[in-house]
C-alpha cells in the first residue's frame, strides 16, 4: 500500500461513499498513521499528485509530457470600489451649508445608483460614526459642525479685561 492515499477522484463513480476526503471512509482498513496521510481530493496537493500521475501515465504510453501545467485561475482585479461612504466623506470634508451638503450628497448617491434621501441628520450620523465609532478624532480637521453647516472653525477674539 502506498504511503499517500488519494481519495476517490471526481471521475470515478462510487456508490455510498461517505464525506469526500474523510478518513472515516477507510475505517478499519488503515492504521492511524496511514489514515492521517489521507489527502482530500479537492486539495492543492491532490491536484499536483493527479497531474503528476497523468504525466507519468502519458510518458509510459509514449506521449512524453515535458511540463506539468497548473490550471489557470483568473483573479478579479482589485480595483478600489467606490462607496457612498467614501463619497459622503468627500462631500463632508469640502464643508459648506447644510442645504448645499445635502444636495451634493444626493447627487453623488444618484451617480452611484443609490436611492437614499439625505438630510443634515444623516450627515451628522456619518460624522459621529467616523469620529466616535472609528475613533478618528481628526476626521474633520479644521472644520466644525454648526447649526448652519460644516464650516471652518473661527478663532475667538480674547476679551480685554
Amino acid at each position: 500500500m502506498s504511503k499517500e492515499i488519494l481519495t476517490p477522484a471526481a471521475e470515478t463513480k462510487t456508490a455510498n461513499v461517505p464525506a469526500r476526503g474523510s478518513a472515516s471512509m477507510f475505517k478499519g482498513k488503515l492504521t492511524k498513521t496511514e489514515a492521517s496521510k489521507v489527502i482530500p481530493q479537492n486539495s492543492k496537493q491532490a491536484e499536483k499528485l493527479l497531474a503528476a500521475s497523468k504525466a507519468k501515465a502519458s510518458a509510459e504510453k509514449g506521449n512524453p509530457v515535458t511540463k506539468v501545467t497548473k490550471p489557470e485561475t483568473v483573479k478579479a482585479s482589485k480595483a478600489k470600489k467606490v462607496t457612498m461612504a467614501s463619497k459622503l466623506d468627500e462631500v463632508i470634508l469640502t464643508g459648506g451649508k447644510w442645504d448645499a451638503l445635502v444636495t451634493k450628497a444626493e447627487a453623488e448617491s444618484k451617480k452611484l445608483g443609490g436611492h437614499i434621501k439625505y438630510n443634515a441628520g444623516v450627515i451628522k450620523a456619518h460624522i459621529k460614526f467616523r469620529t466616535v465609532t472609528q475613533k478618528k478624532a481628526d476626521y474633520l480637521g479644521k472644520l466644525k459642525v454648526t447649526e448652519e453647516g460644516i464650516l471652518e472653525a473661527k478663532a475667538k477674539a480674547k476679551k480685554a479685561a
